[in-house]
């Protein structure tokens, strides 16, 4: 597991091209949005090593049309998404590229949203919120990111991985079937 170099690439610009590429009236609509997304983008870097401490825009409701809209965002095929996906791959390190950084097993073919864009539909196209990592590994996460207030699942972007190995794994062979103990 190596940290991942985030993107440098303007998220309100990156979250207005991928708008641009919508029908009206959802375009209309996500145009609107910008200013409060701007906030948002700004908050969450802001808060980068204080995830947590991150408020929903629709926070115990809101309007479920602009949510709607702001997971289309990512849920829908957009050329500018892709171009924002490749973009995020391509900025990582040459050896750790294209492997889950979760698992170090898979290869990256799938997007974490670190905030769950269940929850954090603001985010479901910012940058920074987007790590690339496997499918096995994103669906295991799911939504749980927080329990009790303090965060569950590492953010490879910001969270300092150390750079000596921590985890061990030992095969153990009973019958002629392995079985893995780590520590």
């Amino acid at each position: 597991m190596k940290n991942l170099t985030p993107p440098l690439c303007n998220g309100i610009n990156k979250f207005k091209e991928i708008v641009e590429n919508k029908q009206n009236p959802r375009k209309t609509r996500l145009l609107e949005l910008v200013p409060r997304i701007r906030d948002c983008y700004t908050s969450y870097e802001s808060n980068k090593f204080n995830l947590e401490g991150i408020t929903p825009l629709f926070n115990g409701g809101g309007n479920d049309q602009e949510k709607e809209d702001l997971l289309h965002c990512y849920s829908q095929k957009n050329v500018n998404l892709d171009k924002l996906k490749k973009e995020i791959k391509e900025n990582q390190p040459h050896e750790i590229s294209g492997t889950c950084q979760y698992c170090g097993i898979d290869s990256s073919h799938s997007f974490d949203h670190y905030l769950p864009q269940e929850d954090f539909s603001e985010y479901s196209v910012m940058p920074l919120n987007l790590i690339p990592c496997c499918r096995v590994c994103n669906s295991n996460k799911g939504a749980i990111w927080l329990r009790n207030h303090k965060r569950q699942i590492i953010n490879l972007y910001f969270d300092q991985v150390p750079s000596q190995q921590f985890l061990f794994g030992e095969i153990l062979f009973e019958n002629h079937i392995p079985t893995i103990h780590f520590s």
